[in-house]
């Protein structure tokens, strides 16, 4: 039998979630329009207030191949645009009574779209699967784990980073419906198949690369809307700043999901070529740059309070479960080729757990006779990366440094050894400041310049940026806008473009820097540098890896030491989140979900460029290297 080589498409409608309405609306505009040019797709997935539209395309469709069953839902666009607009808040949500687990219900939308069922067949308690088609609605659980219900499909399934993605499972038409529409925080979540479910954001925004690597064992051709992600404008202080952080992420997942499926259809399109070589011929061996990941779990809470005191009580231990946990890992790691180190999130307990992989990875180039280009550090590990640096940087320039930066690291293992909250932080008593972070980093500031002095030997140390003293490393901080800034040494160039859009790396005083890049979102005021406020560069992407990939020029060996979810891959969230968990535990749905994502990326592109080493050998032509300005070409999202 020969396989149809232009499959129907899948499409998926992800518009904006409930309280975007227009978007919807907009949304419920383009399906009608597919429907009139005919469209017959192979899958359907709705996401956050997409899963609307998707039903509603859905029973169009059904009443198309089913008129028997659905024929009277033939409008059910028109249906559905007449429900929804002019729509008063309470014709779609009411309060709770109890608003322990979100401020409202959608029982009201619920009520009326039930009717609107019950008036196209005169009958309620339909499945999922009852429309003949291959619909999925899709919600989250606690654990960031995406679920799709709808006719089952075990082809729909897939390893995901550290977890597994289940196929779907039918349930009730509206349970599937309510739970991917309850956005946390203001509505509760809803009971499917007797399982807590909710809105997909802010968590997932765009599906696309999910659902392209859930249907690799049947792959489709996507059509998809683009998410209406707006930033949150709020000005940052204790209490925003955690929500201001969510929408960065609802900003840039999307920008990871688009590289995603782009750079997957460049790789299918070289593994094309590849194949339909015919008699290759070998004209040199190719040494890929690698990546590893160091997976170290994160251990303890995730309150950097607590996490600090956990750290101190249990430093010993801690260090030697970090030991025998990392053992074997690097292993395969190319110790004799340059590389790049990115020392990434992960509290206290993460900087106790790259201190252990440092030892690893500076014995590992001791006896490979590689080098170490550059150290970049995010979060809590750009204190483990600022001392790791200074050592490297001393070993390479004597005349810059003092021989006390030879052992830089002995001071981070002093600090960790006697780690007092006093040392890092200071309490802001200025009410004002209070308001905008509990505390301030001042004393760290103290530590840092007393150390840069020591190391250099300047009498002003505030004022000495990376260039100055040759320091490899480079600082990942979070802007008011929601991308990451890099500070660093400029010299050589290091810089992207991405759909128009340059990062390149800045230079800054090396202390302010640090701190920036140590300014946890809530706990601490922002740092200013230059005009602009920075926060911890977490906020922006728990993970850099992909940027870090393609700021050289040419692609390099990366080892990317950042502490994954807790062993077991979950925080343990109760799988019915109540609002303290809402409040101060969302980043630990988004965070995971964009660590898987960047993890899949980053690795397909090092899978690339040794595929590209390959063709190159065999003689083929190969596109220009389009890392440092890549534009999407494949698979765009369409503009509503």
């Amino acid at each position: 039998m020969i396989k149809d080589p232009t499959p129907s498409p899948t499409i998926i409608f992800q518009s904006a979630k409930l309280g975007g309405l227009a978007h919807i609306l907009d949304e419920l505009d383009w399906a009608e329009s597919l429907l009139k040019e005919g469209a017959e797709p192979g899958r359907i997935f709705g996401i956050s207030g997409g899963n609307l539209t998707a039903l509603a395309f859905g029973l169009a469709l059904a009443a198309r191949r089913s008129p028997q069953v659905w024929g009277k839902a033939g409008n059910a666009l028109a249906d559905f645009r007449a429900l929804l607009r002019g729509s008063r808040g309470w014709q779609i949500r009411t309060l709770k009574c109890n608003p322990k687990y979100g401020f409202h219900s959608l029982n009201p939308l619920r009520g009326r779209l039930a009717a609107l069922l019950r008036s196209y067949t005169g009958r309620d308690g339909w499945q999922v699967s009852d429309l003949g088609l291959p619909l999925y609605l899709c919600s989250l659980d606690s654990d960031a784990l995406f679920h799709m219900y709808g006719p089952p499909d075990d082809s729909l399934q897939c390893e995901y980073p550290f977890i597994h993605i289940p196929p779907p499972q039918d349930a009730p038409l509206l349970d599937a419906l309510i739970a991917g529409l309850s956005t946390l925080l203001s509505t509760d979540s809803q009971m499917v198949n007797g399982d807590w479910r909710f809105d997909c954001r802010p968590a997932v925004v765009d599906a696309g690369a999910i659902i392209a690597d859930l249907q690799t064992a049947d792959p489709r051709p996507i059509l998809r809307s683009r998410p209406h992600n707006g930033l949150r404008r709020w000005k940052l202080n204790w209490f925003t700043s955690s929500f201001v952080m969510h929408s960065y992420h609802e900003q840039n997942q999307p920008l990871l999901a688009a590289h995603y499926l782009d750079l997957l259809a460049r790789h299918a399109s070289l593994k094309d070529q590849l194949e339909k070589k015919a008699a290759p011929k070998q004209t040199g061996k190719y040494r890929a740059p690698r990546i590893i990941h160091v997976d170290l779990p994160y251990i303890g809470s995730t309150e950097a309070a607590t996490n600090m005191h956990q750290s101190v009580e249990n430093r010993v231990e801690l260090t030697a479960r970090f030991q025998k946990i990392l053992h074997g890992q690097l292993d395969t790691f190319p110790f004799d080729w340059p590389a790049n180190i990115i020392y990434g999130a992960g509290g206290f307990s993460g900087i106790l757990a790259g201190m252990v992989t440092t030892r690893a990875v500076d014995e590992g180039f001791a006896r490979g006779g590689g080098e170490i280009r550059q150290i970049y550090g995010v979060s809590a590990g750009v204190l483990n990366g600022f001392f790791h640096a200074v050592q490297v940087a001393a070993a390479h320039h004597p005349d810059l440094y003092k021989p006390a930066a030879l052992h830089a690291l002995d001071d981070l293992e002093n600090l960790m050894e006697h780690l007092e909250r006093r040392k890092f932080i200071a309490y802001n008593k200025n009410p004002l400041k209070l308001w905008k972070g509990f505390g301030n980093l001042g004393p760290l500031e103290v530590f840092l310049m007393d150390r840069l002095a020591a190391y250099i030997g300047s009498a002003h140390p505030a004022d000495i940026t990376f260039d100055d003293i040759a320091l490899p490393l480079t600082v990942c901080a979070s802007r008011t806008d929601g991308y990451p800034e890099y500070f660093g040494m400029t010299r050589p160039e290091r810089s992207f473009v991405w759909q128009g859009r340059t990062w390149e790396v800045k230079s800054a005083p090396v202390v302010k820097a640090v701190l920036a890049g140590w300014s946890m979102n809530t706990y601490i005021l922002p740092t200013v540098i230059n005009g602009q406020e920075y926060t911890d560069g977490g906020g922006s992407f728990y993970d850099h890896g992909l940027m870090v990939a393609c700021l050289d020029p040419e692609l390099t060996n990366l080892l990317n030491i950042h502490l994954d979810e807790p062993e077991g891959n979950s925080y343990n969230l109760p799988s019915h989140m109540n609002l303290m968990n809402i409040l101060f535990d969302t980043h630990n749905l988004t965070f995971p979900e964009e660590r898987r994502r960047m993890r899949a990326i980053t690795n397909l592109l090092y899978e690339d460029y040794a595929l590209r080493g390959q063709a190159e050998a065999q003689g083929l032509e190969i596109p220009s290297d389009f890392r440092r300005n890549w534009t999407i070409e494949y698979s765009k999202a369409v503009e509503l």
